[in-house]
C-alpha cells in the first residue's frame, strides 16, 4: 500500500503551530512592524535600509516566519480534513491494543518548549534555532514523530495501537501499528483506512 505523503506533510505543518504562536506572543515587536508598514505605505524605500540595520531584524524575521507558518498551518488543518474524503481502503477489521493519551504532550514538552526558551535575538542563537527546527522537521519526515501532534489532540483526534486481524480475529502481524481517528472507533465493526507513512494509519469505522 502506498503511503500518503500529503497527509504526513500536513501533520508536520500542524505540529509547529503552537511553537509559532508562542514565539509570536513572546517576541512580537509592534514598533518594528509599524516602522516598516508605515514606510512602505508612504512609499519610503529608505525604511528597508533602516530595517536591515535595525537591532531587532532577526526577531522581526522570525515573527514574519511565525505569522506565515500559522496561516499555512491553519490552512493545512482544513486540507487535512479534505484529504480524508477519498482514497480509503475498506473491508478489514482491527484489534486495538491500547490508546495513547500523552503523545501530544510528550511532543510539546520535548520539542516545543525548549525552542520557545531559546533567545533568538542574536545571530548565533538565531542560526542555531533555525537549525534545530530544520532538524526536527527532517527527523519527523524520516520517522513517525509526525503523529505525536499536539494540534491533533486539541482538535479531538486520538491515537492508538492496533493490529489488522483476519475473519477469525487472528492478528496478521506481531508488531503493533499506529492508528489516528476522530471520535470513537469500534473494533467490532469494519473499518476504512489510509496509510499515511511507515506504520501509521488514518482509520475510521466504515459507516462514518
Amino acid at each position: 500500500m502506498r503511503e500518503n505523503r500529503k497527509l504526513r506533510n500536513l501533520l508536520i505543518m500542524q505540529s509547529f503551530i503552537p511553537l509559532a504562536i508562542l514565539l509570536l506572543l513572546k517576541y512580537f515587536q509592534f514598533g518594528m512592524f509599524k516602522l516598516i508598514l508605515c514606510g512602505l505605505w508612504n512609499r519610503d524605500i529608505s525604511v528597508i535600509n533602516k530595517a536591515i540595520f535595525h537591532k531587532g531584524l532577526l526577531i522581526f524575521l522570525v515573527m514574519i516566519g511565525c505569522i506565515c507558518w500559522i496561516i499555512r498551518g491553519l490552512i493545512s488543518i482544513k486540507q487535512f480534513r479534505d484529504v480524508q474524503n477519498a482514497n480509503f481502503i475498506e473491508g478489514d477489521k482491527i484489534k486495538i491494543s491500547g490508546f495513547s493519551t500523552d503523545s501530544g504532550l510528550i511532543f510539546f514538552v520535548t520539542f516545543i518548549i525548549p525552542l520557545v526558551l531559546d533567545d533568538i535575538g542574536k545571530l548565533n542563537n538565531f542560526l542555531v534555532f533555525n537549525g534545530l527546527v530544520l532538524m526536527v522537521i527532517l527527523l519527523m519526515r524520516k520517522s513517525n514523530l509526525y503523529y505525536q501532534n499536539p494540534v491533533l489532540t486539541i482538535l479531538g483526534y486520538k491515537t492508538f495501537r492496533f493490529k489488522f486481524v483476519d475473519k477469525d480475529g487472528i492478528a496478521n502481524s506481531e508488531k503493533d501499528l499506529i492508528g489516528i481517528t476522530y471520535g470513537k472507533i469500534d473494533e467490532d465493526l469494519i473499518i476504512k483506512y489510509q496509510r499515511i507513512a511507515d506504520n501509521v494509519y488514518l482509520i475510521y469505522n466504515k459507516n462514518t
